[in-house]
This record gives C-alpha cells, sequence and structure tokens, in this order.
C-alpha cells in the first residue's frame, strides 16, 4: 500500500517517538543523569541538564513533524486499492437493476415450469420502480420450436406469473438498498484501514505522545502511576531445603 509519508517525515517521526518514550520512561521511574564516566573520570552536572535537553529535542521534532506530517497530508492522494473498492462499489451498483431482472425471471421460471420457457423482455431494465416484462413460450410438441403463449389462452399461468413478479418488483427498492448496505460494507471497511492508519497511527499517536512527554518534562503531569501497571522481570523462587526431594 502507498505510504502517506515520505521518507523524511517518517525520519522525524521515529526520533520523535524515541524521544517521547525516553522523556516518559524517565518521568514515570524517576530516572536521572547526575555523572557521565568518559575515561576513567565523571562528569558531574545539573540533573536539569538532562531535562533540558530532552525538552529541546522534544519541541524540535515535535514541531517538525506537525509541519511535516500536515503537508504529506495535504498532498495524500488516494490509493490505487481505494480507487478500485470506489469503482467496484459504483459497478455493482449500476448493474443491479438488470441483475434483479435476471432474479425475476428466474423465479418466473421456476414457478412456469419444466413446460413452459419464460424470457425477460427487458422492459423495465434500470428503471426501479416500473415493471419488468416477460414473453412466456411453449413447443407443441416435444423437440419443437418454442412459439410465444397468448395470455387468453392460459389466464391461470399469467395471473400467477404476474402476481409473482408484481410482489418481486414491490420488493426491489428495499432489496437495493439491502444490497448496496452489503457492499458498502467493503468499501467502508477498507476506507477506515486507511484512515487508521493514516490519522490515528501515522498522526495522532506520535503527536499525543509527543505532548505527554512536553507535559510530563515541564512537570504538568505526573506519570508514577505507570509504575504499578508496568509487570516486573524480576523473578523469585522460594525453594523449601528441607524438602526429601532435595536431600
Amino acid at each position: 500500500m502507498a505510504d502517506p509519508l515520505s521518507p523524511a517525515t517518517r525520519a522525524i517521526k521515529r526520533n520523535l517517538l524515541v524521544a517521547s518514550v525516553l522523556a516518559i520512561s524517565a518521568n514515570a521511574f524517576n530516572v536521572s543523569v547526575d555523572k557521565i564516566p568518559i575515561g576513567g573520570l565523571s562528569i558531574t552536572f545539573d540533573e536539569r541538564l538532562f531535562a533540558f535537553l530532552i525538552l529541546v529535542v522534544l519541541i524540535y521534532f515535535l514541531g517538525t513533524f506537525i509541519l511535516y506530517y500536515i503537508i504529506d497530508i495535504k498532498n495524500l492522494e488516494q490509493t490505487p486499492h481505494q480507487t478500485a473498492t470506489e469503482k467496484l462499489f459504483r459497478t455493482r451498483q449500476s448493474n443491479f437493476d438488470v441483475s434483479y431482472g435476471d432474479v425475476i425471471g428466474k423465479a418466473l421460471q421456476r414457478a412456469a415450469g419444466p413446460k413452459y420457457q419464460v424470457q425477460m423482455s427487458g422492459d423495465g431494465y434500470g428503471n426501479p420502480g416500473y415493471s419488468f416484462g416477460y414473453v412466456v413460450y411453449l413447443a407443441a410438441n416435444p423437440g419443437d420450436a418454442f412459439t410465444a403463449v397468448e395470455r387468453f389462452k392460459n389466464e391461470a399461468l399469467f395471473d400467477k406469473l404476474d402476481k409473482i413478479q408484481s410482489s418481486m418488483i414491490q420488493g426491489q427498492v428495499r432489496a437495493k438498498s439491502a444490497y448496496r448496505r452489503r457492499a458498502a460494507i467493503s468499501k467502508h471497511a477498507v476506507n477506515f484501514m486507511y484512515l487508521t492508519r493514516n490519522y490515528f497511527l501515522d498522526g495522532f499517536l506520535p503527536i499525543a505522545l509527543g505532548f505527554i512527554a512536553l507535559a510530563a518534562n515541564l512537570g504538568l503531569v505526573k506519570l508514577d502511576w505507570l509504575q504499578g501497571i508496568v509487570p516486573s522481570f524480576n523473578i523469585h523462587h522460594t525453594f523449601d531445603y528441607t524438602s526429601p526431594l532435595l536431600l
């Protein structure tokens, strides 16, 4: 799938996420740096320097990423996947009336039975709410060519077919609406995936983390509660040295 972010924007996003995680971790777990060992020597400095450096880095990467992200999103074009999904949806909608006429024809054929042959005349195709025409054919003898059956010769059959056709035409609008909803599920699912990626994962999430890290670094929010939900990697084993298995 097409990447909505340029290489430069994605690199800045990565740096922003790293800086945000470091700032949040340092605030949540009270991490501070007061000495840096270099060649056997220790350089001591004010711990506020560590907070200041993170603050400067966060402001730079957060501001730069927001600017680059807005530019990329403004220039974002619809992907071939989205275009193909939209085209398929429109094609299915435009072909529904013709397909529904075929459904009516099959229903009429089942009602007429194998003795008769029902063919849709095409009248009303693509015109919702109008009657679909049909013609009934019959062969006088097996193997003979089919000839059209006039209505007065089998009034009961035509009345039966008319009732079926009328009932299905009345339900055409409802059937088309249901078909549209089913077809729209696929289109909306595809669009939702791209919206989630483009605006939440690639935009909102890193920006939100950046602001949280910035607020934590400035002392506006406390993240000590993270210590209570983060699992510990320390595993404690208690052995009973008086157990017969150890003797």
